[in-house]
């Protein structure tokens, strides 16, 4: 991860950045898939398969890999989060929508990544605050079942009084000394408030504390459901 810092001119780097290693791995997977799905098709196919039919579903093959590319492709360098923070800026990303998401794939290819950077200056920061969000994650069907889940999110309050607001801890990091240091650099180079009124900073830092039950078990205390929220 230094190296990685050092490359692209970051102190911190909170989360996972997409690389050109997780592109190619991509196409792999769902050239994999492709060919396992077009297999299962000539399998299925009882009849003598004729020269122009082999032509045929050769096309298909590479049509279905560009069809499974476009749709999926972009899904996949999403995955791939992060937020930095360089000498003089903090640095977020939000591709939303898929053709964007798109666009930011074949950027990443070719080391544009910045390009979609949302960019605020360090000394234009006067506050950030750590609340958190409620979501659920559920199928409904023959069986249904949810899943409930809490995401942290940074509300940056700048000089002028506007807010900015992202999804600070990210799911795909398994690196949270790196997002506690980040604060803590901000906190003490930069003179910049951290309002934590629950503690998340810290049961963030701590491996020995389950994120999900400690906000769980705050919400107990403040008896709603809107504690963390803004």
């Amino acid at each position: 991860m230094n190296k990685i810092k050092k490359k692209m001119g970051k102190k911190f780097v909170v989360g996972k950045t997409p690389t050109i290693k997780t592109f190619i791995i991509a196409c792999i997977v769902l050239f994999l898939i492709d060919v396992l799905l077009m297999g299962f098709l000539i399998a299925s196919i009882d009849a003598m398969i004729s020269i122009d039919a082999i032509k045929l579903l050769n096309i298909a093959l590479v049509v279905f890999y560009i069809f499974l590319f476009l749709i999926y492709g972009p899904s996949v360098m999403i995955c791939s989060e992060h937020w930095d923070v360089t000498d003089t800026h903090l640095e977020y990303y939000s591709i939303n929508g898929h053709f964007r998401q798109l666009v930011y794939a074949f950027n990443v290819l070719f080391g544009r990544e910045d390009m979609f950077s949302s960019k605020v200056e360090l000394n234009s920061i006067k506050e950030i605050k750590l609340f958190w969000k409620e979501g659920i994650l559920g199928v409904v069907g023959a069986t249904t079942f949810a899943y409930k889940y809490y995401e942290v999110y940074f509300a940056i309050t700048l000089v002028d009084d506007s807010i900015v607001i992202f999804q600070s801890l990210l799911a795909n990091d398994n690196n949270n000394k790196e997002f506690v240091d980040t604060l803590d650099y901000l906190k003490n180079n930069y003179n910049i408030i951290i309002n934590d009124s629950y503690g998340l900073k810290e049961a963030i830092g701590n491996p020995d504390i389950d994120l999900y039950e400690y906000i769980t078990e705050v919400k107990k205390k403040l008896n709603n459901d809107e504690g963390g929220v803004i």
